[in-house]
């Protein structure tokens, strides 16, 4: 899908299972902590996908569902003084205000995180950069102070 041309072509980055190598459920909640975001000379995207069809997450029918994508143009993360930022992923609805860094998940589905990296630097293709882990919570109380 990409020609390694750091800074020029894009990179993708995909992680299956959470922190304790479970697969990963809608009915559950989880968080990811990016200590900062991913090094671009264009965008970024992280979009979840369902793993049966390799489609977008078809959360469409939900009050406050349908936005599967965070990105750095249009869906952008809120974020911490110094840069980092969390995102959540839940089959509720968004903590008020964390909109821009919630995902919402479907009960009974499973999904998966994709990143592209469009200008992506070197870290895209030398197996440097990772998605961060991918950690099962209760809630995101602690996530959004």
């Amino acid at each position: 899908m990409t020609v390694p041309r750091p800074g020029k072509a894009q990179g993708y980055v995909a992680k299956f299972e959470d922190s304790d190598g479970e697969r990963l459920k809608g009915e559950e909640r989880y968080v990811m902590i990016f200590n900062r975001e991913p090094k671009t000379d264009l965008f970024w995207s992280l979009t979840i996908y369902d793993p049966d069809t390799r489609v977008l997450l078809d959360n469409r029918g939900l009050e406050s569902g349908d936005d599967v994508t965070i990105d750095s143009l249009e869906h952008k993360p809120r974020k911490n003084d110094d840069g980092s930022f969390v995102v959540m992923l839940g089959p509720d609805a968004a903590p008020e205000g964390w909109e821009s860094n919630y995902v919402r998940t479907l009960p009974g589905r499973g999904w998966f995180p994709y990143i592209r990296a469009y200008g992506a630097h070197a870290e895209f293709y030398d197996g440097t950069y990772q998605l961060p882990n991918i950690h099962r919570v209760e809630n995101f109380d602690e996530y959004i102070k």
